[in-house]
């Protein structure tokens, strides 16, 4: 990774002194830049400092790759979508055939029948690699940002071999050759996206080809009305998500119509993640909880657990939640402008007519919407290995598709990136001027640098599998000292509070423990983790009517007290152990 890193940094320096320059300017470097800092900021506030250099390096490249394909001439961007679409489609093919369907059983039967077909008609090369349902949604999202950039591909072979006059016969049997490849690449394509058994990719294609129709349609509007394309498009997005959106929130048991999606029923798990996720970032709004950290965070401080909520990377959480928990704010709201900013400057180059139309152009602006909509489902783009991949459809887009012409411009004026790098720096001084004055504020932030001083501790050798035995209370002196500070100022912070109840079961206080997950509870009622850690405090404090009424909720509950009881008695508490024997029996 440090070589990798290396060779950006060498570059980048070899462009600045060829050409003066590091790179041309873009519509996304600003909220680019904010980004990377937000993951500079959350590198600083992780727990496991590995994991998080690893994603920081990740996050690197991504950004590499992005200023490499936008900075490229045409010529070289048709030679990486050429090469784009056979990597895909290897990739796809590979994971089809080497998945053991036998051992991994397919969600839908006749991808399970086709695959094993696969099976005995290409032979296993026995490859270490890791569990197959780990890559399935990596996959997939990697699959789905290569679709468009196919079909742009199929389309330029086509109209290749078209403008091609007095044709030889050898030139129209090469170009028919290279139809047919790239026809077979898509193909490749679309069967290894099926063979992933992803949904969301599907889902989002849908709604990315609905918005396509209302574009096109918009346009015949806006030539009847003679009023602006952008407005009447926009116009009737805003409506319809109106509409939707009030239909959710007057009845949220709509949201169960995603269990009719043929597959397995993940709605109802990712609705919970989405919620506690939500509830999650609120205890790092300033810096975030640490780049890659989520998982640790999730298991810890919402399931209450000692080991990975999640079976791999893909955790099944909303991209932009997922940002939210590991780079607070700044990190969300700058990828949020990332992208939206792209579309933008896609959208209005395509619309223009002073500006040439490339297919590429079409194909990253198609991958950026997909990506958009992906991202409310998954996470896989922003959090796994798949990040790299993750600016490839905005490079497509906002590239110069001819560097010998003088395109119309789609980047911000100096005039305007000055304007933006002044509000930010005087948004930040707001924010440490409302942190030092103002009491709320100054609660959160000291309630923020507790929970990343609590983090470390409590995950430094995270998963341990085991339930912990206090051995590191002493460390969690500093955390405590900023909790108490937050309470100070702002009584009812319920992160303080939350986090104080913790630090006291581990004291086996459990009469302070109830204190504060009470007062907890009270600010936050729907927060997984204070709900059962408020019911686990009332068994050992032996309040089993109260607990009751919690712990009703947590399917893990009744397993966990039937191992309290053995461990309780390995730390000498025959009394606990008795109380987790009465909670298992009243259970259900």
């Amino acid at each position: 990774m440090n070589f990798g890193v290396v060779l950006i940094i060498l570059s980048a320096a070899v462009r600045w002194l060829r050409i003066g320059k590091f790179s041309d300017s873009s519509p996304i470097d600003l909220p680019l830049l904010f980004f990377l800092v937000s993951a500079l900021v959350a590198y600083w506030a992780a727990p496991d400092r590995t994991a998080a250099l690893a994603r920081l390096y990740l996050l690197l490249s991504a950004t590499g790759v992005y200023y490499t394909l936008s900075n490229s001439n045409p010529r070289s961007l048709k030679w990486f979508a050429n090469a784009f679409v056979v990597m895909s489609a290897v990739a796809g093919i590979f994971f089809a055939s080497q998945n053991d369907w036998r051992e991994i059983p397919a969600r839908f039967e006749a991808v399970g029948n086709l695959g094993l077909w696969l099976n005995q008609l290409i032979p296993n090369f026995e490859l270490s690699l890791p569990r197959w349902y780990v890559i399935r949604n990596i996959l997939a999202s990697n699959l789905m940002l290569a679709a468009p950039v196919a079909l742009v591909t199929v389309s330029q072979s086509v109209k290749r071999v078209w403008k091609i006059r007095d044709k030889t016969i050898a030139q129209m049997i090469v170009g028919c050759i290279e139809i047919m490849m790239a026809f077979l690449g898509g193909l490749a394509i679309l069967f290894g996206l099926i063979m992933t058994e992803s949904r969301t990719p599907w889902i989002a294609a849908g709604i990315v080809i609905g918005l396509s129709l209302w574009w096109w349609l918009s346009n015949l509007i806006r030539r009847k009305l003679d009023l602006s394309h952008i407005v009447i498009f926009g116009t009737g997005l805003v409506i319809v998500a109106s509409i939707v959106g009030y239909m959710f929130w007057i009845q949220p048991k709509l949201l169960k119509l995603f269990s009719l999606i043929p597959g397995p029923d993940t709605a109802t798990g990712r609705e919970e993640i989405f919620s506690q996720s939500w509830r999650l970032a609120q205890d790092t709004p300033f810096t975030g909880g640490g780049l890659a950290a989520f998982p640790a965070l999730y298991s810890t401080y919402i399931r209450v657990i000692p080991h990975n909520a999640f079976l791999n990377e893909d955790t099944g959480n909303n991209a932009y939640l997922n940002i939210l928990v590991e780079q607070g704010w700044l990190g969300a709201i700058s990828f949020l402008s990332l992208l939206l900013v792209a579309i933008w400057a896609a959208t209005k180059r395509i619309g223009s007519p002073d500006n040439p139309k490339s297919e590429l152009l079409v194909a990253g602006t198609f991958g950026l919407l997909l990506l958009c909509l992906h991202g409310l489902a998954h996470a896989t783009l922003v959090a796994t290995r798949a990040i790299p991949f993750m600016l490839i459809p905005a490079a497509l887009a906002l590239s110069n598709p001819s560097k010998t012409e003088k395109i119309a411009p789609i980047c911000p004026s100096h005039r305007w990136r000055l304007v933006v790098i002044i509000i930010f720096f005087v948004a930040i001084l707001f924010l440490l001027v409302g942190v030092v004055s103002t009491p709320t504020w100054s609660a959160d932030w000291h309630a923020n640098i507790g929970a990343i001083e609590m983090a470390r501790v409590d995950l430094a050798e995270w998963p341990v599998g085991t339930w912990d035995v206090a051995y590191n209370l002493a460390e969690l002196g500093s955390a405590e000292s900023f909790y108490k500070r937050s309470l100070m100022l702002a009584p009812n912070n319920r992160t303080a509070h939350h986090r104080l109840g913790l630090i006291a079961m581990l004291q086996r206080d459990f009469a302070t423990a109830v204190s504060h997950l009470e007062q907890a509870f009270v600010l936050d009622p729907g927060h997984r983790g204070i709900r059962k850690s408020l019911g686990y405090s009332y068994v050992w404090a032996g309040q089993m009517d109260r607990a009751s009424v919690l712990l009703d909720g947590i399917p893990e509950a009744r397993d966990e007290m039937e191992v309290y009881i053995w461990w309780w008695g390995t730390q000498g508490r025959s009394d606990l152990a008795a109380h987790a024997e009465e909670m298992a029996n009243r259970i259900n």
